[in-house]
């Protein structure tokens, strides 16, 4: 078997393509697979069989089109590219050959985006607002049934609210800087342990230490890594959008960075405004998110930055979920540097029997019934 891969360009860097809550929103309420609801996944080796439930929105034509349809794309299509042949055994069943085993497909076949549909849901509102204090004057008001998990803040947990519970869960975003400059990702990364006492401390249960694009695989010590100070800027702009916590995060890294270089912080306004794109920084802040819901996304979406020789065989290890393998693979890329993981805090009525959301910030269903 032969597979041939071009190593410089497998997938662009999700983080421009989406957004954190479109992605959620568009699971909630776009047509999809999903295992035990109205399909059912099988693996065998190199076969993936899926039967769906007869009489529902899915069938086997439908499914197979919307592959072939995303395998064409750019970006998302390389997902995919472990499907040697998809065949359709009838109506309700297709079978799946891979050219390696790779039980990742079965999460990547369940994305929100595999199909542009929306599905039969009850309608839920959304009240969009960038303001915390909004929030909770609309929480006193007895306004929300639950708050977006992505921006909640772990001071709220001291608020008295009597209708509402409060929750701070691990959460599977992460913190990253991302900088086209070496010796200052270096020196971050040889502070980067004073920068975690700090976060951990001042930022206390509103992020988690991260040293991996692999979360919860990542146990090791970061190696210390050479840079020249003679070499780096005198100055450098550090950009952030403007949501909480990222100021608070930037300004802890400036700080510690003090004795080496200067930083100067630049606030680029909210995603929608486009600022953040065409404003010059040496190096920005970003959010990465996952574009399906399993651990290994980040991960494989940044494959094309990681400075590893036989990537062939990570992108094998990666379709294989052999995390404990390759973990310490995937510490930082040319440009992506991970310094903290973020948490799920949000706010919701106290006669939900449990939690309205998942570890990935999912609705779950039947959560308001």
């Amino acid at each position: 078997m032969k597979i041939e891969i071009d190593n410089l360009n497998y997938c662009k860097p999700f983080v421009d393509t989406y957004e954190y809550s479109s992605l959620i929103i568009d699971e909630y309420n776009n047509l999809h697979l999903e295992d035990g609801e109205n399909c059912y996944f099988e693996i065998n080796n190199n076969k993936i069989s899926i039967a769906f439930k007869p009489n529902q929105e899915l069938n086997s034509e439908k499914v197979i089109n919307a592959v072939r349809i995303i395998r064409k794309d750019k970006n998302l299509g390389k997902f995919f590219f472990p499907v040697k042949n998809i065949v359709q055994k009838d109506k309700y069943n297709i079978e799946l050959t891979t050219w390696f085993k790779a039980p990742l497909l079965k999460n990547i076949l369940q994305v929100p985006w595999l199909f542009q549909e929306n599905k039969n849901i009850d309608e839920i509102d959304f009240i969009f607002n960038r303001s915390s204090d909004k929030r909770m004057d609309l929480l006193r008001s007895d306004f929300l049934d639950v708050t977006w998990p992505a921006n909640g803040s772990s001071k709220e947990k001291n608020y008295k609210l009597k209708k509402y519970k409060y929750f701070n869960l691990p959460g599977n975003n992460i913190f990253t800087i991302r900088s086209s400059d070496t010796n200052f990702l270096n020196l971050i990364k040889n502070i980067k342990k004073e920068f975690e006492i700090e976060a951990i401390k001042k930022l206390n249960n509103q992020v988690d230490v991260v040293n991996s694009f692999l979360l919860n695989f990542d146990t090791f010590e970061l190696e210390r890594e050479t840079y020249s100070l003679s070499e780096m800027k005198k100055e450098y702009r550090l950009g952030y959008l403007n949501y909480y916590p990222n100021k608070e995060i930037c300004y802890l890294l400036k700080e510690i960075l003090k004795p080496y270089v200067e930083v100067t912080l630049c606030n680029l306004g909210f995603i929608e405004d486009k600022k953040w794109i065409t404003t010059h920084t040496d190096g920005q802040l970003l959010i990465l998110s996952p574009t399906f819901f399993s651990k290994y996304s980040i991960a494989l979406g940044l494959l094309a930055d990681f400075e590893i020789n036989n990537k062939m065989d990570l992108l094998l290890d990666i379709y294989s979920l052999k995390g404990e393998k390759i973990a310490k693979q995937l510490m930082n890329s040319k440009h992506y540097l991970p310094i903290l993981s973020s948490r799920n805090i949000f706010w919701q009525r106290s006669d939900y029997n449990s939690k309205v959301f998942d570890n990935y910030g999912r609705i779950k269903k039947n959560a308001f019934k």
